[in-house]
């Protein structure tokens, strides 16, 4: 269970509810051919502000420091990201685009 949210998360109107959707949405993600994740990121290109682009990364360096979310997302924490924070990225752009559609 998510006992913290980083204040970056918030600034993108995710709750507590929506970080831990999150979260497993990374490990969701990570197991969904490469085409479907590119595919999503283009999406998210056309559909989300640019602005969020930096507010994701924002969220995805307090996020580097939160070890409930690795946990929720099945990642050891001591790997950190995978794939270097592409499957973070797109778990994000994922659930952005579900809650606004």
């Amino acid at each position: 269970m998510i006992t913290t949210i980083p204040a970056s998360v918030l600034e993108l109107g995710i709750d507590f509810e929506g970080y831990a959707d999150i979260a497993r949405n990374v490990g969701r993600i990570r197991i969904i051919p490469l085409w479907k994740r590119e595919k999503i990121l283009e999406e998210a290109d056309k559909k989300l502000s640019k602005n969020l682009n930096g507010k994701i990364s924002r969220a995805l360096l307090d996020i580097a420091n939160d070890r409930e979310f690795y946990e929720i997302a099945g990642v050891p924490y001591y790997e950190g990201p995978p794939e270097g924070e592409k499957i973070f990225i797109t778990a994000f752009a994922d659930y952005l685009l579900r809650i606004k559609r």
